[in-house]
Formats: structure tokens, C-alpha cells, sequence
């Protein structure tokens, strides 16, 4: 058995070690000379849940998450990244709140991807009013998901020069997208959400996206990406609803900014990237949510000897 996983993590290691060379236009997009990237970054997971149920207030919930402290490191075309959430970094004055969250936004040649796994459970409200601002404990919030987009005009415009800093962007330039994605929410909760009718809500919904990317290059060295892309969502609350009249349509949304300054040998700049949708179901109940991250990060690129590149 051991023998096996050995095999299987060599093949997925071997799979995003590869680079995939895909023919650009050198006029617009160009790979740094240095072969190794080091570098640091702080990072914030963004989930928020807007309730509306009648007339009332809209109430805006949000987890108690911590800032992240990540390092990441790049050679010619693997990359590997980490961070993590010390708990000293939460505010103390807005409740615990378990999490698990693996975000993944991978910013490929041509095509994008959206990997989502999380699990918040407690929650916090961010209005004034007085019997609505507090600690909701009960309040527990489920997103499974992936998105996929193709990038049309990918010869000239570069994802990764914006996210990634593994090239530049030398001209400006932009380009449609297109793709599809699958989703899974679950929202529950026993007091704070109950008192609308809706105790649970379960939604298996299928995306279709379409939008407009755009980086605008500033005297070389300084780059601004713009982008978004509008969701339609087709939802139901189970499988077989999906084949029904029951389906329901929602819109949503999916943007992504980022800006960076590019030195010689090093980057420094900051990136975000956000998921919106509406997930009620019910004429009397509004609810949206909204995921993404955003981070702060500088890069420092190396030059490797030929001896240590030969070992």
C-alpha cells in the first residue's frame, strides 16, 4: 500500500512540476531572467453572509478570521505556497469560529481555476442595531466548489504576470473568458437565522460565466489588472430538482483585481480575487453570500549557480 502512494504522490508531483509551454506573443508578455523566486506575503480570507428576511434590516455575518503569514517559493515552473492564521491575530471581542479553508485561485496560460473547501462555524454580526449586532455561535456556513475560465487572447494577456509574478506584462492588453462551474452550500443555524422560517438551507447549483479582463502597463515597470466575470446559477435544493421546475435562477458575480511594481530582481504589489452569489430560494428570505481572499505580498528573484542547478 505504502508502495503505491509513493508512486501516486510522485505522479502528482511530477504532473505540477511540469511547465507547459504555450506559444506567446514576445511583444506583450516576457519571462524573467532569474530562476528562483522567493517570497512573503500576508493574506486574508474573505467570507461574509448577507440576511434579509421581510422587511427587517439587512445583517451583514462574518467569521472571526485571522490575518495569514505565508512564504512561497518558485523555480522555472513549479511553485508552491503556504500560510497560516495565528490565533493571536483574531479580535477576542467577536467570538471563536472554527475554520477550515482552502482556497486555491490557480492562474494559468490559458485558462483560470477556482477551488473551494470551507467550513465556518460561528459567526459575527457587523450591523449597529442593537438586538442584532453579537456573537452567533450557531450560525455555520458550507461552501464545496470549483470554477473553470478560458482565457481567450491568451498570446498577449497574462494572468500570471498579475497573480503569480512569474512574468510581465510588457503591453497592455486584455481578454474575454468564458467557462462554467459546480457548487455545493449548506447555511444552518438554530436561533439567529430561525426566527425567518429558515433554520437550513441546502443548494447544489451549476455556473456559467462569461467577462472582460484588463491590465494596463504604467512606464514598464508598474502593472493594474481589472476583471469580472457575470454568473448565471442554476440551483436547487437537491439532485433531482435540477431535472425540474423547481430549478431556480441566480446571478452572481466573480471579480478580480491586482497591482504590482516590478523591479530588476524583485515585485512587490497586492492581489484580490472575490465570489458573490445569491443563494435564497424563498420570496420572503434574501440571502447572499460572498468568499474570496486578498493579499500583500514582494518577491525576490534569484540567479542559482551551475552547480547547485546541476544537483
Amino acid at each position: 500500500m505504502a508502495e503505491k502512494v509513493k508512486y501516486i504522490l510522485l505522479a502528482l508531483f511530477t504532473m505540477f512540476a511540469c511547465r507547459v509551454h504555450a506559444q506567446v506573443d514576445s511583444a506583450y508578455i516576457a519571462s524573467f531572467p532569474q530562476e528562483v523566486a522567493l517570497g512573503a506575503f500576508t493574506k486574508f480570507n474573505l467570507v461574509g453572509l448577507n440576511y434579509e428576511a421581510g422587511d427587517e434590516t439587512l445583517v451583514s455575518y462574518a467569521p472571526n478570521s485571522p490575518v495569514g503569514l505565508g512564504l512561497s517559493f518558485a523555480y522555472k515552473g513549479f511553485s508552491f505556497r503556504g500560510s497560516y492564521g495565528f490565533d493571536f491575530m483574531r479580535d477576542p471581542k467577536l467570538g471563536k469560529t472554527k475554520i477550515i479553508d482552502f482556497q486555491t485561485h490557480y492562474h494559468g496560460r490559458k485558462f483560470i481555476l477556482d477551488l473551494y473547501v470551507q467550513d465556518y462555524k460561528g459567526m459575527y454580526a457587523e450591523n449597529d442595531k442593537a438586538e442584532l449586532t453579537g456573537i452567533h455561535p450557531d450560525i455555520r456556513l458550507v461552501q464545496y466548489g470549483a470554477s473553470w475560465q478560458y482565457v481567450f487572447n491568451h498570446r498577449r494577456f497574462s494572468y500570471r504576470a498579475a497573480f503569480n509574478s512569474s512574468e510581465r506584462q510588457l503591453q497592455s492588453a486584455g481578454s474575454f473568458q468564458a467557462g462554467a462551474g459546480v457548487y455545493y452550500n449548506y447555511v444552518s443555524s438554530d436561533t439567529s437565522l430561525a426566527a425567518a422560517g429558515l433554520s437550513t438551507l441546502n443548494s447544489y447549483r451549476l455556473s456559467l460565466l462569461g467577462g472582460y479582463a484588463h491590465t494596463w502597463v504604467i512606464k514598464k515597470n508598474i502593472q493594474v489588472l481589472a476583471g469580472a466575470s457575470v454568473s448565471v446559477n442554476l440551483m436547487a435544493e437537491n439532485f433531482r430538482e435540477m431535472l425540474t421546475s423547481n430549478l431556480q435562477v441566480r446571478p452572481g458575480i466573480q471579480s478580480r483585481v491586482a497591482a504590482s511594481y516590478n523591479g530588476d530582481t524583485w515585485t512587490v504589489g497586492l492581489s484580490a480575487a472575490f465570489n458573490m452569489v445569491w443563494l435564497s430560494r424563498h420570496d420572503d428570505v434574501s440571502m447572499m453570500l460572498n468568499v474570496g481572499n486578498s493579499k500583500v505580498f514582494f518577491i525576490k528573484r534569484l540567479d542559482i549557480e551551475e552547480r547547485w542547478r546541476k544537483k
